[in-house]
C-alpha cells in the first residue's frame, strides 16, 4: 500500500549557508552588503562567522509543494559593514539589520509580508533592542511591481509603517548637505569639503545630483511650516548681480519675513514694477492691512497696482525708510 504524502502549508526556514542554495540564485555569492564599496570578502567566511556569532542570518519561504517564494537577509549591524555607507546609515550599532529580500517573480506583497513578520519575531526572540531598514517613499499610484519586486534593498516607508517602523533619520548624509547648501548658500564644492571634515567622501557632483534630487522635498516640507501671510507688507527694490550683470529686484515680503513675491528685471522703469503681482499675491492681498514702501522713481508706478493685489487694503502707508526687504535675503 502507499500512504499519501503528508499536506503542509507554506513554511519559514532559517536562512544558513544551507538553505542559502534554496534562495535565488542572484544571492549565492553576493557580498554587496558584507563588504565596503571597493572591497571584497570570502562569503564563505562571513558565513561562518555569521552562524557562529549569531546564527541564521535571514529567511526562506517555501509553499506548500516546496518552491521558494522569496527570503530575506538579516542580522546585527555590525555584519553588515556597507550599511555605514549608505545616505541614510550608519545603522544603530544595537539594531537588528533587515538588509534586502528577494520575491521570485510569481510571488505577492503578503511574502513580504510574511517575511517581515518573521524578522519581528526572530528580533524579539533574541532580545534585540530595534530592528531597522532602509525605506523609500514612492509616489503615489506606483505599480506593486516597482514597490516590491524591483528593488531588493529599500522598502516602501508606508508599508514598513504599517508594522510600527519609525523614521529615525532622514536621507543622513544627503540630507545634511541638501540643508547646508539651501540654507547657507554654499557651492557643490563647499559642502563637499564639509564632508569630507566629518570623514564622509563625496564627490561636488554628487551633491548637485542630491540638491536636484531632493530640495523639493524640503521646500515642500517647508511650505508646510510657513506662517499665515502677515497684514503688513514691505515692497522695495535693489539690485544684485546675476551672472556677471546687474539686474534689479523687486520683492514683496510680510512682516515674518516670508516673501510673497520676487520679480527680477534688467531694467528699472514703470513695466517692471507692475511686474510684481502673481497669482499667490492676489490671493494673499485680503490679509494685508499696512503696505509700506521706500522713496524711489518707480515707488509711485509701483502703486498703480494697489488697483489690483491690494484693493482690499485697509489704509496704505508710504514710509520713506530703511525697509527689513534689504536684510531678509
Amino acid at each position: 500500500r502507499r500512504d499519501r504524502a503528508a499536506v503542509t502549508g507554506p513554511r519559514v526556514a532559517g536562512l544558513t549557508g544551507v538553505t542559502l542554495q534554496d534562495a535565488p540564485t542572484v544571492c549565492h555569492d553576493c557580498i554587496w552588503w558584507q563588504s565596503r564599496e571597493g572591497r571584497t570578502t570570502d562569503k564563505r567566511k562571513w558565513i561562518e562567522k555569521a552562524e557562529t556569532e549569531w546564527g541564521p542570518w535571514g529567511t526562506v519561504y517555501y509553499d506548500a509543494d516546496g518552491h521558494v517564494l522569496g527570503s530575506m537577509q538579516y542580522g546585527p549591524a555590525g555584519l553588515f559593514p556597507r550599511a555605514a555607507e549608505l545616505p541614510a546609515g550608519p545603522p544603530s550599532d544595537d539594531a537588528v539589520l533587515v538588509t534586502c529580500a528577494y520575491l521570485v517573480e510569481t510571488s505577492s506583497p503578503w511574502v513580504m509580508q510574511s517575511l517581515f513578520l518573521a524578522a519581528i519575531g526572530d528580533a524579539r526572540d533574541r532580545g534585540a533592542k530595534a530592528l531597522e531598514t532602509f525605506a523609500y517613499r514612492y509616489r503615489e499610484g506606483e505599480s506593486q511591481y516597482e514597490r516590491f519586486l524591483v528593488h531588493k534593498t529599500i522598502f516602501p516607508s508606508d508599508f514598513l509603517a504599517d508594522f510600527g517602523f519609525q523614521t529615525l533619520r532622514r536621507f543622513g548624509h544627503v540630507d545634511l548637505a541638501v540643508r547646508w547648501y539651501l540654507r547657507f548658500g554654499l557651492s557643490f564644492r563647499d559642502v563637499e569639503e564639509l564632508l569630507a571634515e566629518r570623514g564622509v567622501e563625496v564627490d561636488h557632483v554628487t551633491v548637485y545630483r542630491w540638491v536636484h534630487r531632493f530640495a523639493p522635498e524640503f521646500i515642500e516640507a517647508a511650505r508646510a511650516r510657513q506662517h499665515v501671510v502677515g497684514d503688513r507688507w514691505h515692497v522695495d527694490e535693489t539690485y544684485v548681480r546675476v551672472g556677471g550683470s546687474w539686474r534689479y529686484l523687486f520683492r514683496a515680503i510680510d512682516q515674518f519675513g516670508q516673501v510673497i513675491d520676487v520679480f527680477l528685471s534688467n531694467r528699472r522703469d514703470a513695466e517692471s514694477a507692475r511686474g510684481l503681482g502673481n497669482p499667490r499675491t492676489e490671493q494673499a492681498g485680503a490679509a494685508a492691512a499696512r503696505l509700506f514702501i521706500q522713496e524711489s522713481p518707480t515707488s509711485p508706478v509701483g502703486l498703480s497696482f494697489v488697483s489690483g493685489p491690494f484693493a482690499a487694503l485697509r489704509k496704505l502707508d508710504a514710509l520713506w525708510a530703511v525697509q527689513p526687504i534689504e536684510a531678509s535675503g
